[in-house]
């Protein structure tokens, strides 16, 4: 759902993935002659990073979120 939420910003990703895979792009020759494979790869390299360094992002509030419900809960229960 986090992927499927950009793919209308991004040209080369499929919205409904292939069979077995959570993501998927779709490279065409158009691509590949405006930007270059080297660049394509710089760019799929570069969104990997993006979506690992929010998802730890994520986790982190996740996480943070719990601890902070954790202790509120706790000092609940002290008398």
């Amino acid at each position: 759902r986090f992927l499927a939420q950009r793919a209308d910003a991004l040209d080369v990703m499929r919205r409904v993935p292939l069979e077995g895979y959570d993501v998927s792009f779709l490279f065409t020759d158009r691509h590949v002659a405006h930007l270059g494979r080297a660049r394509l790869v710089e760019w799929v390299v570069r969104f990997v990073e993006e979506c690992e360094a929010e998802t730890a992002g994520l986790k982190l509030a996740v996480n943070a979120r719990g601890r902070a419900v954790a202790s509120h809960w706790l000092r609940s229960l002290a008398f």
